[in-house]
């Protein structure tokens, strides 16, 4: 477990937290604490050199230089604002004199704010502290040595039997203030040891410097050998952060406006708590900072001692913002228990950033349990960018070199919630005793407090990570990822030429991506894969896995068999078209795991299996018992994402095996019988079969298949144990369209010897092959799994030929000059083919008899119904007879009517009449004669044929009459009526007239008849005079013409 502190509470009441602005990533204070008063410019310098004359200046207050070394007897109390230049002089406590009831070299009072020391040695004589700033403050140090201070000799101070006494700050004691420290060296500051009480007002925090609620401003100097008390019986509210302690809303800055790289200003070296055992406090070697904000530039930490319980160096607790940058951390050798955890930094519940920092660890010194370098614990953001990890170095079981437990360089503690990044940053060289040498996300396999994290690796690289090998329970040499947590690996790599026991590069239990062209290739395991377990959720999209490699060839899945190099699937491993994965295989688990496809593969990936059931030896693995064995129908992969894999997915993964004693087919072999592969079932997944094969043979010289082919492979995919168990099912025969082909032969059946034409003629059911019975192996389906190649898988049938006879037909008319009509030759039946030696039915006609126009024709000779034994071709005749029907005849006769009532038709138009034909032979056509003249005018009119007979031919089928209708139309008369003195004489015809013009002619009223003024016109002549009439009338027909 991890050892961490106590419950905390600040120290100091009504702590306010200090304005500041972020301005470029680097803290800009506005300092709340600034000085009230300030020094007159034209101060009179004051030369002490003794106590006496310090207290004295300093009361007076103003520039104070120091002459001599001497001794401090009494607390300094600094009421007015002092610029103190000590020219390098020392001033000690000295402890014959020193009082114990204010034990505090320099109090700096609220109106002492804005004092300065330069260039002055402060020696606490390791007797009472240096500085006590507990009101509104602001204190600049320069060029200061401030060492020996202590809060050891501090009296126990009681409230109604509290203690209520601050053991904190060895050095200074700052609340509420600033303290500016420029080019200052803090060294052997301690606070005490053997606290009576375990509250938090008393805890010994702080070695050099304690801060509640105040700015802290470092530029350049150094901290070193400063530490931290504890409690009496060891357990409680001990010392944390062994040289700076910052609680309540502090604010620290060290080199904030350095800008240089790797230029270190500022040093921390031997720093440290009272002890690194789990008993409260104890946090942060050189500096704990709780609820603070911290910015870290251009600093070197040195562990150089067992340094705390947590964070050798540094322990950030629920800091909302923290910054470590171009600095350097580096734990030295052979200090063994160098932290329980974080052996640099501890960053819990915070939001850490550490960018371009390099860590080191030293041979034979290690944190107890997690994180060589780096622990995350809680909640928060951690970030890790353009940095550079380097552990104690990896070797063959090399123990000594080991820097933790869980995590050689980097831990996120079980419980943990943050958001990880890491960027840009080299891991190299780690060794750790179980989990992730580079890298632990949670500390243990099946551990129930699993970190739920979510971390980011871009473009970094994990080198030479190994976890050590004595034994099968160490995982994970790049990377341990526990179950609960998901990491992204974008780009990058992971490579180890050293073994760790399982897992060279990733054991994974959690939610794992690889992409961005990530490359983890190289590494190595002494017992199961060299690249990545997957326990847990595993993809592989745009990234290389290639050359991983187990290095112990006598283990159960290296001996006998392939065991995973690249990946070894205890689960579903998601593998995308972008996938490279080479030398070496992925192993799956048949119902337990598979390969997910997300899309066609287009690259070859090895792929091996569990052969043999195995149980969980030690030599096996703790999670692994495979109880799987090869048998037909293994599944090994799947479609995911709406794909579904296709035939030629199987042919890209490649079945690999150190079976000899079953043939295992070569990865260019997709074709090959009797022989383990990668075959795809009807269901869409690819699984572990075989193939079978069926020779059809076209078993005759003049026989061929297409593409002029003597024989033809039907190919069978064994997919399945059970049945349906082939594809296609056993036995399918060809289909017609795909069988051989033989000139004048038909074949007659597939049979299980190459028969000959004689064989099928004289036998054709003997060795006939049965297709319904056939079958690749045993003669039924399995029911139970098929573990060994199936025999016999090659069949061999042959094609047996029968000579085929044709028989034709033919029609004969035996009644001389008459040729069978088309109704009799549409029924000649079809030539037929019939097998050389069958008893042939010959085709039968459908009708006996045919009615024609002219008579009947009728079958009077018939071909035999039933040839025995057909041997030959045959040419069958069927005769016909024909019958003319008996001559009838007619007569055709023509006839006239008046279509006029009261008028008979004259003679005139009765001479046109046609004369009457005989001798019609019926059903013969008989052309109607035609009368050419349509109108006979007579004396009083004209006849006008009005309808006429047809003029079509018609058919004879008896006596024909035509008839013809005419009809008259009596002349128009210019006086119709008679002359009364000449009734008798004939009147003269009269010429046709043309009709009068409507206006002419006058309606009579409601009867509509037209009044005709003529006949007015007449009496008019009669009464003048018959030669008048005459010329009128004679003048009117002129006029009409």
């Amino acid at each position: 477990m991890v050892h961490k502190k106590s419950q905390k509470a600040v120290t100091v009441a009504s702590l306010t937290l200090s304005a500041f602005l972020v301005s470029g990533g680097v803290f800009v204070f506005e300092n709340q604490y600034q000085p009230k008063t300030e020094i007159s410019a034209d101060t009179t310098i004051q030369n002490v050199g003794n106590f006496a004359e310090l207290q004295a200046a300093v009361k007076q207050g103003g520039v104070i230089k120091l002459t001599k070394d001497f001794q401090i007897t009494q607390p300094l109390i600094v009421e007015k604002p002092i610029q103190l230049d000590g020219d390098q002089h020392c001033l000690k406590l000295d402890t014959s004199h020193w009082p114990s009831v204010n034990q505090n070299m320099f109090v700096i009072g609220k109106q002492g704010s804005g004092s300065t020391f330069k260039d002055v040695i402060l020696d606490g004589n390791n007797q009472g502290r240096l500085f006590a700033l507990n009101e509104v403050n602001n204190l600049t140090l320069t060029k200061t040595t401030v060492k020996n201070g202590t809060t050891q000799h501090l009296p126990d101070i009681y409230t109604q039997g509290v203690l209520k006494q601050s053991y904190q700050g060895g050095a200074i004691h700052a609340l509420h203030s600033t303290l500016n420290l420029n080019d200052v060296t803090f060294e052997n500051n301690h606070t005490k040891e053997g606290v009576a009480a375990k509250t938090a007002d008393a805890a010994p925090h702080g070695g050099a410097i304690y801060s509640g609620t105040s700015n802290i401003n470092i530029t350049g100097g150094k901290f070193l050998n400063n530490s931290t008390g504890g409690v009496l019986g060891k357990k409680g509210w001990n010392g944390e952060g062994g040289a700076i302690k910052l609680e309540g809303g502090s604010h620290l800055k060290i080199n904030q406006n350095q800008t240089v790289k790797n230029r270190a200003q500022t040093l921390f070296e031997g720093n440290h708590t009272d002890d690194i055992w789990d008993t409260g406090g104890r946090q942060g070697g050189s500096i704990e900072a709780t609820d603070s904000e911290v910015l870290i530039k251009n600093t070197t930490f040195k562990i150089t001692t067992p340094a705390a319980n947590t964070g050798g160096a540094i322990k950030f607790e629920n800091c909302p913002k923290a910054e470590v940058v171009h600095s350097y951390f580096e734990i030295a050798p052979n200090l063994t228990n160098v932290v329980t955890a974080g052996g640099a930094i501890t960053t819990e519940g915070s939001n850490l950033k550490i960018a371009d920092t390099n860590f080191q660890t030293g041979l034979k010194s290690y944190a107890l349990e997690a994180g060589g370098l780096i622990q995350v614990v809680g909640s928060g953001n951690f970030e890790l960018v353009n940095s550079t990890l380097t552990g104690s170095g990896v070797a063959w079981n090399a123990s000594w070199k080991k820097t933790a437990k869980y995590g050689g360089a980097i831990c996120f503690y079980d419980g943990s919630t943050v958001k990880g990044e890491i960027k840009n940053t080299k891991i190299q060289n780690f060794t750790s005793e179980i989990s992730g040498a580079g890298i632990a996300i949670g500390t243990q396999l099946d551990d129930k407090r699993h970190a739920n994290v979510n971390v980011t690796l871009q473009d970094t690289d994990l080198i030479n990570n190994v976890t050590y090998a004595w034994n099968n329970a160490n995982y994970g040499g790049g990377m341990f990822i526990d179950e609960g947590s998901t990491v992204n690996i974008l780009g990058g790599s992971i490579s180890s030429t050293v073994a760790s026991a399982t897992a060279g590069a990733i054991y994974n239990q959690g939610h794992l991506t690889i992409s961005g062209g990530a490359n983890i290739s190289n590494n190595h395991a002494h017992f199961i894969t060299g690249g990545i377990f997957n326990d847990g959720y595993l993809k592989v999209d745009q990234a290389t896995i290639n050359n991983n490699q187990e290095t112990e060839k006598h283990h159960v899945l290296s001996k006998q068999e392939y065991g995973g190099s690249n990946i070894y699937a205890k689960k579903d491993v998601i593998i995308t078209p972008r996938a490279n994965i080479t030398n070496g295989d992925v192993r799956v688990l048949d119902q337990q795991s598979a390969i997910l496809l997300t899309g066609k593969l287009d690259k070859r990936i090895d792929v091996s299996v569990s052969e043999k059931a195995k149980d969980s030896k030690w030599n096996l693995n703790q999670k692994v018992a495979e109880t799987q064995k090869r048998h037909v129908g293994y599944v090994v992969a799947k479609g995911i994402d709406g794909y579904q894999p296709q035939a030629s997915d199987s042919e890209f993964l490649n079945y690999i095996s150190q079976d000899t004693a079953q043939k295992v087919a070569a990865y260019t072999d997709h074709q090959g019988i009797g022989e383990w592969d990668f075959v795809l079932a009807p269901q869409k997944e690819v699984v572990l079969g075989q193939r079978a094969k069926m020779i059809y043979h076209a078993n005759a010289k003049d026989a061929f298949f297409a593409n002029h082919k003597a024989t033809k492979e039907q190919l069978y995919t064994i997919y399945s144990s059970k049945t349906p168990w082939t594809d296609p099912v056993q036995m399918t025969r060809l289909a017609e369209s795909q069988n051989p082909t033989r000139a004048h032969y038909k074949l007659k059946n597939w049979y299980q010897t190459a028969v000959t034409d004689e064989n099928v003629l004289t036998n054709p059911t003997k060795n006939v092959y049965d297709f319904t019975k056939g079958h690749f192996g045993q003669l039924e389906p399995n029911t139970t799994m098929v573990t060994k190649i199936v025999n016999p898988h090659l069949l061999n049938v042959y094609a047996g030929w029968i000579k085929q006879v044709n028989v034709d037909y033919a029609f004969k008319s035996v009644t001389p000059g008459k040729d069978l009509p088309q109704s009799i030759q549409d029924l000649l039946p079809a030539a037929q083919q019939f097998d050389q030696g069958s008893d042939v039915n010959t085709a039968k006609i459908t009708q006996k008899t045919i009615q024609v126009a002219d008579g009947t024709w009728t079958l009077t000779h018939n071909w035999q119904k039933q040839i025995k034994k057909i041997m030959q071709d045959q040419h069958l005749v069927a005769e016909w007879k024909f019958t003319p029907k008996p001559i009838k005849k007619y007569q055709a006769s023509y006839e006239f009517t008046s279509g006029t009532p009261g008028k008979t038709l004259p003679q005139t138009v009765l001479d046109l009449l046609p004369k009457a034909d005989s001798d019609l032979i019926e059903g013969s056509k008989y052309q109607p004669a035609m009368v050419n003249t349509t109108e006979i005018k007579v004396a009083d009119g004209t006849w006008t044929l009005t309808t006429p007979w047809q003029k079509d031919a018609v058919v004879v089928k008896g006596d024909l009459v035509f008839k013809a209708v005419w009809t008259f139309k009596a002349s128009k008369s210019d006086d119709p009526t008679p002359e009364p003195t000449k009734p008798n004489k004939p009147q003269k015809e009269k010429e046709p007239t043309q009709p009068q013009k409507e206006t002419k002619d006058k309606i009579l009223p409601k009867t509509g008849e037209k009044q005709n003024f003529a006949p007015v016109i007449s009496s008019l002549l009669g009464v003048f005079g018959l030669f008048i009439g005459g010329f009128v009338v004679l003048k009117n027909k002129i006029k009409k013409n």
